[in-house]
């Protein structure tokens, strides 16, 4: 992955976790950022809100990238 992207990334149909490593004089730590993708006319875009139907997908995911962290830093 290129250097300023995302340590790893989680997708589950149209929900995508993006996992960001962050060093710091403390140490590494990171953050997880999710999103919804969709195709509106002939371009990609993102949205930060799910429907009722999305949101156990979005649990998985958050707990995939729980799982990842963890044993990242272990």
């Amino acid at each position: 992955m290129a250097k300023n992207g995302p340590a790893h990334e989680i997708r589950n149909g149209v929900v995508k976790a993006a996992i960001w490593k962050n060093e710091t004089a403390k140490g590494v730590f990171y953050n997880t950022t999710l999103e919804r993708i969709y195709r509106k006319g002939d371009s990609w875009k993102t949205s930060v809100s799910f429907s009722r139907d999305q949101l156990l997908v979005v649990a998985r995911i958050a707990q995939e990238a729980n799982q990842w962290i963890y044993e990242e830093t272990k």
